[in-house]
């Protein structure tokens, strides 16, 4: 299927503009309409078409469902003050780890080579607080990097000391508990890192990474299960890095999202404590 085709007769129905977004490397097509008149700004949303068009919907039909989502959003209320003073929007800054190539084109971004990561690279972003209780997110680009007046080195490591006390790190038994599995056997030296919201939480190996040079001295394996998370195993685990490899890939092929998946392969590290 066509999908920018589909996306346009949609259009043509309910109006608004089709959009390309891309989302870590996979392209999502959708409807973009405004919201909100802010006087010398308009607040938009975006609705995608890809999960109407791969379900089979009519155009005609998604375009109902599309056209009543919109005309039921609330506005959500970002609190954008301040955005253009740094030492004020320092404060809201987080980090998201996406393979290399895969950011959108006009994001700023660090290599994360220097943590053990060749292929990934590191992407700050803004964490909007929309209603107390849900937040949205936007990349740094170059032009607030200018109207900042700082480097994308800087803003990542203020992202860094921001994030350390989002940090989520547990064993991977303790995880299976929490999901309710406590009748499966113990799992030494297993565990799953990721953030309170588990959104984008793969990031935190960046963050975490001098604790976990101190906890595992001889090393320690990082699986990529998602761009949400990942799977730290000690170097001593008994197991070769080409299984850890094939377990990724396994994974990547039955569990994980195109949009989540982070890459194909294992990562060992073995960093210096601080």
């Amino acid at each position: 299927m066509d999908i920018k085709k589909y996306a346009n007769e949609v259009k043509d129905i309910i109006g608004g503009e089709v959009i390309t977004v891309v989302k870590n490397g996979i392209p999502f097509v959708g409807i973009r309409k405004d919201v909100e008149d802010l006087g010398d700004k308009k607040l938009a949303a975006n609705i995608y078409v890809n999960e109407y068009a791969e379900a089979g919907k009519s155009v005609e039909e998604a375009a109902e469902i599309i056209n009543e989502t919109f005309n039921n959003l609330k506005a959500p209320k970002f609190d954008f003050a301040g955005t253009e003073n740094y030492e004020v929007a320092k404060k809201k800054l987080s980090l998201r780890l996406y393979k290399s190539g895969n950011q959108a084109p006009d994001t700023v971004t660090v290599n994360a080579e220097k943590f053990g990561f060749e292929d990934l690279v590191i992407i700050p972003e803004i964490i909007w607080d929309i209603d107390g209780e849900t937040t949205g997110s936007s990349c740094v680009n170059s032009d607030l990097l200018k109207t900042w007046g700082v480097t994308v080195e800087e803003v990542v490591a203020d992202a860094i000391s921001n994030s350390k006390e989002n940090v989520v790190f547990k064993t991977l038994n303790g995880v299976m508990e929490d999901l309710g599995r406590d009748d499966l056997p113990a799992i030494p030296n297993v565990y799953v890192l990721t953030n309170k919201s588990a959104k984008n939480g793969a990031s935190e190996v960046i963050v975490y990474a001098d604790e976990l040079a101190k906890k595992f001295p001889d090393g320690y394996y990082v699986l990529p299960s998602s761009v949400h998370e990942v799977i730290i195993a000690d170097a001593r685990c008994g197991v070769t890095k080409e299984t850890l490899d094939g377990m990724v890939r396994e994974v990547n092929a039955n569990c994980v999202e195109p949009e989540d998946l982070l890459s194909d392969h294992a990562y060992f590290i073995k960093r210096a404590s601080c």
